[in-house]
């Protein structure tokens, strides 16, 4: 795999050199609370939904919150990445369990719903005790800024695989360097130029050009990448879940600092805030765009 830094393409990685023993124990704890038998809700209750919004883990609804993580927040080596990305004073802005759920625990029904959506989210789909996870199958590229409207890029996200990841088990897909596109509203016009470029096309209809990387690798390996880094997965393959820890860390902006982030930020010029991040839903979060340029061209 071609070496990426954060300094340069907008993502890095590393080995925090956790033990197998707590890396497991973190995974065991998600599989044990989370009910994959018990999932989903009934179609009908589904479609009396007025709304899909708070779907998504949140505070005193979060299984991450009641897992034993501290061997992850005071690992010296997270603390001295964080430091020189974030510069002293950083904070924890969300943490939660992500989970790649294969097919075989998904009921035909929300199959077929959500079969061409573009960020398959299944958090509506579960019964409301279940959404302490997120769970997903498969989703399009898109930028981590999207969950906030009118917010700068001043937070990064931290990805810590809980399984060894293979290609069939919804591994990360990123394109380096895509933060120098800035914030984009979502869906993106995406084009595969070759097997592993992809062209970005913008309002102009110009396209740039990028890398398209898989981020296979074992348990406790580690990605972290810029706010606008275009990213996604595809579908798992496998018959197992895929678990993972994804945390989101802000610089605290009350802190004038130089840090790494700073730097990088300074050199995409003027930052564009989005007083809209997405428009393929209406105001009650219902998608009506559909589309998924990572499950259309996966082989």
């Amino acid at each position: 795999m071609k070496k990426f830094t954060f300094k340069n393409d907008g993502i890095g990685s590393t080995d925090l050199k956790i033990s197998d023993y707590n890396l497991d124990k973190l995974r065991k704890f998600a599989k044990t609370n989370i009910d994959f038998k018990n999932l989903f809700q009934s179609k009908k209750l589904f479609k009396r939904l007025k709304n899909h919004k708070g779907v998504n883990p949140r505070p005193g609804m979060n299984l991450a919150e009641k897992a034993q993580t501290n061997f992850f927040f005071s690992n010296k080596n997270l603390v001295a990445i964080l430091n020189n990305l974030l510069g002293e004073g950083w904070r924890v802005l969300d943490y939660k369990f992500v989970v790649a759920l294969p097919d075989k625990f998904i009921p035909k029904w929300v199959l077929d719903e959500c079969k061409d959506l573009p960020i398959p989210n299944l958090g509506a789909y579960l019964k409301p005790k279940n959404r302490n996870c997120t769970f997903f199958r498969g989703i399009d590229f898109h930028q981590d800024i999207i969950d906030f409207k009118n917010r700068g890029p001043d937070f990064i996200t931290f990805y810590l695989y809980l399984d060894n990841v293979s290609e069939s088990d919804a591994p990360l897909i990123i394109l380096p360097k895509s933060h120098k596109l800035q914030a984009q509203i979502f869906p993106h016009k995406i084009s595969e130029l070759s097997k592993q470029t992809l062209g970005f096309e913008d309002k102009r209809g110009n396209i740039q050009k990028f890398e398209k990387i898989s981020l296979t690798n074992k348990k406790g390996s580690a990605y972290y990448w810029h706010p606008y880094i275009m990213h996604g997965t595809n579908q798992s393959k496998n018959i197992r879940p895929r678990i993972s820890l994804r945390v989101l860390f802000d610089k605290n902006s009350h802190k004038n600092k130089n840090c790494l982030l700073d730097k990088i930020n300074q050199k995409l010029g003027t930052v564009n805030l989005l007083s809209e991040t997405r428009s393929d839903r209406d105001k009650n979060h219902f998608v009506f765009e559909k589309g998924n340029f990572l499950k259309t061209h996966d082989k």
